[in-house]
């Protein structure tokens, strides 16, 4: 038998689940950054990365940047990845493979404190889109920012 509290569990599953497989979003910002560059010259796509003030001050000096993973419009596989799960600094990025978009030998990472900034060199049209900049904490809550990139 069918009932509301049946409906509302099975909907609230497959909400759980969407959001763990990445099609719905969790913690994207509404609010997209624009970036404009002529083709050729280089784009600065920034990203925070600070860590989330907490107001209880439970976390207080215990929480790091654990991953920080750069996507391209819907891409379900990161354009660029930098891992500090192991808590050594985030210093250096990585890149995933297989190589997405064409991007990737174009693309640099660097970091200061509080911001990652993704470098793309040479712009091409292609380069064009929506880039989400996904950054994962330790004990904080994931933060996702949107950057539009324009090749005029």
């Amino acid at each position: 038998m069918l009932t509301s509290q049946n409906i509302h569990g099975f909907l609230s599953f497959t909400r759980l689940l969407l959001v763990l497989l990445g099609i719905l979003s969790s913690g994207v910002s509404e609010e997209v950054t624009r970036v404009q560059v002529k083709e050729g010259a280089s784009a600065v796509l920034p990203c925070d990365i600070s860590i989330p003030t907490d107001e209880d001050d439970t976390f207080q000096g215990e929480d790091y940047v654990t991953i920080i993973l750069w996507y391209k419009d819907d891409g379900s596989y990161p354009v660029h990845v930098v891992d500090n799960r192991a808590n050594k600094g985030v210093l250096d990025g990585t890149h995933p493979q297989p190589v997405g978009y064409g991007l990737i030998p174009r693309i640099t990472l660097n970091t200061t404190k509080n911001t990652a900034i993704l470098f793309i060199q040479k712009t091409q049209s292609t380069d064009a889109g929506v880039y989400r900049c996904r950054v994962d904490f330790r004990h904080s809550k994931t933060r996702n920012q949107r950057i539009k990139l324009d090749i005029v």
